[in-house]
């Protein structure tokens, strides 16, 4: 069993409301009761040596940790199922079973032939990026939605305070490349890139001449021809 001295030093470096409780143990390492398993040794270290206007948040914080420590020791030394194993490890799975799945996607795509060709087209590479940085995105957000009802309260702040600035990172990169991927996007136009406009309904060759007029057309050699409709010169 793992002493409660050495286990609050590791939630100390990680956890800002023990900030004052850390510093107070540096200051006064003597005094540290730091291989006490007896709550009262700690809150005694914690009304002398903490400073009175960080006091009571520490002692409510440090009566927390104590509890998780206990239900902690607790667990481990009973004998654990292969359920109970697997209860207690999902996200560890999770998060292999999702870098299987990432690899095994690698291995197969490197296998086919013509993987490598096809990643020398430009759209085919937006689309992959995007597809990847979207999947990673989406599945650590539902991760972290589903590891709040598991997570003890004690570490919940801290955890999803981390996971809160890895999602919001993750976010800002996939919007611009999201943006760059759409943006990228060529209408249907013409070879030159530009846009054909077409039209319909609209007639293309001129109506004919009323008779008693002349009207010209566009001849072959850039000259206007004189129309059929009009009166022939003695």
């Amino acid at each position: 069993m793992r002493d409660f001295g050495p286990w609050l030093r590791t939630r100390e470096e990680t956890d800002p409301k023990l900030e004052p409780l850390r510093q107070a143990a540096a200051q006064h390492p003597l005094d540290w009761p730091y291989h006490s398993n007896d709550l009262a040794d700690y809150v005694s270290f914690t009304r002398t040596q903490v400073p009175e206007t960080d006091r009571d948040h520490v002692l409510v914080r440090l009566r927390e940790l104590f509890d998780l420590w206990q239900k902690e020791q607790q667990a481990a030394s009973q004998p654990v199922g292969v359920l109970a194993w697997l209860t207690g490890h999902l996200g560890t799975i999770g998060l292999i079973a999702f870098g299987a799945v990432v690899a095994g996607g690698i291995i197969v795509g490197l296998a086919k032939s013509s993987f490598l060709d096809e990643l020398a087209d430009d759209a085919t590479v937006r689309g992959l990026i995007t597809f990847l940085v979207a999947v990673c995105t989406i599945s650590i957000a539902l991760l972290t939605a589903i590891a709040i009802f598991f997570i003890p309260a004690a570490e919940i702040e801290s955890r999803f305070s981390k996971a809160k600035d890895l999602l919001a990172i993750l976010v800002g990169i996939l919007g611009t490349i999201l943006g760059f991927y759409f943006g990228s996007i060529n209408q249907t136009g013409t070879p030159d890139g530009g846009t054909r406009i077409e039209a319909t309904g609209v007639p293309t060759t001129p109506p004919p001449a009323a008779p008693g007029t002349t009207s010209t057309s566009p001849s072959p050699d850039g000259g206007d021809a004189i129309g059929a409709g009009a009166p022939s010169s003695q």
